[in-house]
């Protein structure tokens, strides 16, 4: 990892991974009203929640030749630890939430035609292109994930109420939907492992009680039993069950909890930081690419609503972000060099708008790396 071409293989098609951390999400429904709950749950909690603009123009970084690019069609706001561009979680103007899990044993598809992406960039791809879970299957004969990435599998939903798991298994997709998908959560085990240890407990068939462990399998069971004993009917608002589902699978690492509300168009988080809960009006944020997007740290100290405290976004902000997260995690990133992560967080700077982006200071950007071979001398 001494080279610089190693260096930017690790942060740009590996996906920013590290050792495996453990999260939870889960779809939750009351008649037409959906919502998204999930925790975060990791050693370091540095995040920042990014305003993603429609219009842009994007090429990623490519450590292989690639002609991969493409015009956000939505915007979207995410919640992301590693940069902008990187989102681990995040919900688009056509309600479509998607967020990533750890799963041990993911196999992403070997090279083929397809032009690769790191895992993280394929979330910003569906938050940028697709509208419904249908679209986000239907990418799988458009990019690929490369196989050298974080083993990562997903929770998608979309306002409709349809859901879906996706996995990367012995290198192809497999999707969990309609009735294969009886339950909307997901933990770090596999869709189908999990399913299958619910038939032991009470309420799923079997006669255990429901876990009270920490472990992947027992919250899933926690959080099936609560999501799937919930709906018409029930006195508690959809939002505050939400949060007492994500209390009861959360762990002394959950560091951001967060509550999308695809219907009312609304997001709720807290942290470990700061556990007040906040929220912010999704359609209270400007996604066009004429202004300056916005940013806002996951751990602000006020309560309510925020939609009013997001920052203009600047390189400096995201820079910052990316040294704190890359020196405070784990070997090997705490040891990356300077300029690599300088080129990471250079790269949204770097997209092409329908107008001229005055808020961008070119003198302080590096030159734009489109592969390897330029940065391996």
């Amino acid at each position: 990892m001494a080279k610089a071409g190693g260096w930017v293989t690790l942060l740009f098609l590996s996906g920013f991974a590290h050792n495996a951390f453990s999260c939870s999400t889960f779809v939750l429904r009351q008649g037409d009203h959906i919502v998204f709950g999930r925790n975060y749950d990791y050693s370091i909690g540095y995040g920042l929640i990014f305003v993603n603009q429609s219009g842009l123009r994007k090429t990623p970084f490519q450590v292989q030749p690639s002609a991969l690019s493409w015009n956000a069609k939505y915007g979207s706001i995410s919640f992301n630890e590693y940069g902008k561009e990187a989102p681990f979680d995040g919900m688009n103007q056509s309600g479509l939430v998607i967020a990533q899990m750890w799963l041990d044993g993911t196999g992403y598809p070997a090279a083929d035609s397809r032009p690769p992406v790191g895992v993280l960039a394929w979330i910003q791809y569906q938050l940028d292109n697709s509208a419904t879970v249908q679209d986000v299957l239907r990418t799988d004969s458009a990019i690929r994930i490369s196989p050298d990435n974080s083993p990562l599998h997903f929770l998608v939903a979309d306002r409709t109420g349809d859901a879906a798991v996706v996995e990367f298994l012995s290198g192809r997709m497999v999707v969990h939907r309609g009735a294969d998908l009886p339950v909307s959560v997901l933990t770090n085990s596999r869709y189908d492992d999990s399913v299958a240890c619910l038939r032991d407990y009470v309420g799923f068939g079997g006669n255990t009680p429901i876990p009270s462990s920490s472990g992947s399998l027992s919250r899933f069971v926690r959080a099936a039993y609560r999501v799937s004993r919930y709906g018409a009917g029930d006195p508690t608002p959809i939002v505050t069950y939400a949060f007492a589902t994500l209390s009861s699978i959360a762990q002394s690492i959950t560091q951001w909890t967060g509550v999308y509300d695809m219907t009312e168009r609304k997001v709720y988080f807290k942290t470990k930081q700061s556990s007040d809960i906040k929220s912010f009006q999704f359609d209270g944020l400007d996604y066009l690419c004429r202004t300056i997007p916005g940013f806002l740290d996951v751990d602000i100290a006020a309560g309510g609503d925020v939609t009013g405290l997001f920052q203009p976004y600047t390189l400096a902000a995201n820079r910052d972000l990316i040294y704190k997260a890359f020196r405070g995690t784990d070997l090997p990133f705490r040891s990356t060099p300077d300029w690599a992560l300088d080129v990471l967080a250079a790269l949204p700077d770097s997209f092409a708008c329908c107008r001229p982006k005055p808020w961008v200071d070119k003198t302080r950007i590096p030159p734009p790396v489109q592969t390897w071979k330029k940065v391996k001398e």
